[in-house]
């Protein structure tokens, strides 16, 4: 539904990582989110293996002013206030893995097929780069983890969790053979 308090919905996530905070063994959920524009519906989609610690780094850098998404990082200056932003998880997962790298190619899975479906339902977008194409033109590269492109795009074929629209899977599938 409708939420008419955003500020709330940021006291909410606030209020679960002070929660976090107090656990002595560390769990981490990784997947997809998106932050959405309250204002005018425009949404970055991002992945990641750790949704809190991801959170507090976008909070950070947009008031920083040092965000790596140009067009949300402008958004951001036009109101310079976070309760103007809903952080939502899409599909998060407890990180049992120790294989970082295994984990990273699903959580980039889930934000290709993501961003596909967004796309697919003419959603307005912030990201600038689209992950669909940069794993087929193999030019994902992340500081700290060896990304398969081929393993992510078979990942987007099997479509696991069924995120993509039927008719985003077929010419997925076309494009891909």
């Amino acid at each position: 539904g409708e939420i008419t308090n955003h500020c709330s919905d940021n006291n909410y996530v606030l209020g679960i990582l002070k929660i976090i905070e107090t656990i002595p063994e560390s769990i981490t959920y990784g997947g997809c989110y998106e932050i959405k524009n309250i204002d005018n519906g425009e949404i970055y989609i991002g992945e990641t293996l750790d949704f809190f610690t991801r959170m507090n780094t976008h909070i950070s850098d947009l008031y920083a002013n040092r965000h790596h998404c140009k067009a949300l990082q402008d958004a951001f200056n036009e109101c310079h206030d976070i309760s103007h932003f809903k952080f939502t998880p899409l599909y998060l997962y407890e990180i049992k893995s120790k294989n970082r790298e295994f984990e990273k190619h699903n959580t980039l899975y889930l934000e290709c097929a993501y961003y596909l479906k967004y796309i697919h339902n003419k959603k307005k977008m912030y990201n600038t780069i689209n992950p669909y194409i940069a794993l087929k033109e193999n030019s994902v590269s992340l500081e700290n983890y060896k990304v398969d492109c081929k393993k992510v795009l078979e990942l987007l074929l099997e479509d696991n969790q069924n995120i993509l629209p039927t008719k985003t899977k077929k010419l997925v599938e076309n494009d891909l053979k």
